[in-house]
């Protein structure tokens, strides 16, 4: 299934989870029997996480693909190279996506790209956040006559904490296809 896909889902229950709850909640105050007015108690509000102040966490992502190529995708297609980013902000409760695709420079058995991905994520918890990055690398051809053989390989690359503000972070892809 697609990641966006995926966080759309997320968020949709998250939301039915969060009505459902509030639908059947009950609202402190009092009632007057001789006026007939109620009088909610006023809320508190809890110093969590939650109303903290969100801070700006901005830099680049940087994916290096070396790709050795051994299926049968002749030289004249075309092999990209996606990169992707995916932050849950738990404090906000905030999903940010984060992708980008460039065309690979590539002979008849290697290829080679360079994706970068400038960010600036407003987070609520920052330094306990991770973002998930994974790949995506796709040859095929450049038109419907052509689009055949195709291949594609995606992979996760592992759960990050989120860089310091103002890096660039490098990431080595090695892969087959």
């Amino acid at each position: 299934m697609n990641r966006h896909l995926l966080a759309l889902l997320f968020v949709s229950l998250v939301s039915l989870s969060t009505l459902a709850q509030t639908s059947t909640a009950k609202i402190a105050g009092t009632f007057d029997p001789t006026t007939k007015l109620f009088t909610p108690t006023p809320a508190v509000v809890a110093s969590d996480a939650s109303t903290a102040a969100a801070v700006t966490f901005g830099g680049k992502l940087v994916f290096n693909f070396t790709i050795t190529v051994t299926s049968a995708i002749p030289t004249a297609d075309v092999i990209s190279c996606t990169a992707s980013a995916d932050v849950l902000d738990a404090g906000a409760g905030n999903i940010i996506l984060e992708q980008a695709t460039v065309k690979a420079t590539r002979t008849a058995t290697a290829a080679t790209c360079t994706v970068t991905i400038p960010y600036s994520w407003s987070l609520v918890t920052g330094p306990a956040d991770k973002m998930s990055l994974t790949y995506i690398i796709n040859g095929t051809g450049t038109t419907v006559a052509t689009a055949l053989p195709s291949r594609l390989s995606s992979q996760g690359l592992g759960s990050f904490a989120i860089p310091a503000n103002g890096t660039t972070s490098t990431f080595t892809v090695k892969a087959t296809i």
